[in-house]
């Protein structure tokens, strides 16, 4: 069967979604590919510190969705810009996030 797949964005570098994101991956086979649109830095800091042993890929935003199964977590890089003074991060992160995953949504799927 051909599942439509599930794109996700991390949204705040700090939170804690990409803790819950891997313990819902532990308990939950999802039949449909994962598209998460991230740092990767963020990303792979995460898969260490939770110590996940899921596979991923990682992807531009011009993939092919033929090519997307389940096997595999997809990854959208997206770049972060820290503030070296504060270590805040900036809106233009959070808003390329939600930007490419709208592109995504209104030209792929």
């Amino acid at each position: 069967m051909n599942y439509k797949p599930i794109v996700v964005v991390n949204g705040e570098p700090n939170s804690v979604f990409l803790e819950i994101f891997f313990k819902s991956l532990k308990n939950k086979n999802f039949l449909s590919p994962l598209i998460l649109i991230c740092s990767i830095k963020i990303f792979k800091e995460n898969v260490k510190k939770f110590n996940f042993k899921g596979r991923f890929k990682l992807i531009d935003s011009k993939f092919d969705k033929l090519k997307l199964n389940n096997q595999y977590i997809y990854i959208i890089d997206v770049k972060l810009k820290k503030n070296k003074i504060k270590l805040k991060f900036d809106n233009e992160y959070l808003s390329s996030c939600f930007a490419m995953a709208f592109s995504i949504l209104k030209n792929k799927y």
